[in-house]
């Protein structure tokens, strides 16, 4: 199954490193202090960043959990494709 496009304005959060978070999009990433982030966010969870109405407060990511269980769903498919398609030998290289 090839990858749907990425939305534009959609993040995912590939790790964290102590108190930052490594939040990408495509092949850009951007580090962002933990506090920044919902307090429940996760590694793999998708997110948003929303701009606030008044225009003296920052822009928040909020955690877009339709977009998080797409992610989950397909990385399950792709998972178990791997294991029905892995005959058990050895890899030779």
């Amino acid at each position: 199954m090839p990858d749907a496009p990425a939305s534009p304005d959609l993040w995912y959060v590939d790790r964290f490193e102590g108190d930052l978070a490594v939040v990408m999009r495509g092949t850009f990433s951007l580090n962002v202090p933990r506090i920044r982030l919902p307090a429940e966010t996760r590694e793999g969870d998708r997110l948003r960043l929303v701009e606030s109405e008044d225009a003296n407060q920052p822009a928040q990511f909020v955690i877009d959990g339709e977009a998080t269980a797409v992610a989950g769903r397909r990385a399950g498919e792709v998972l178990r494709e791997m294991r029905r398609r892995d005959d058990g030998a050895d890899v030779v290289m």
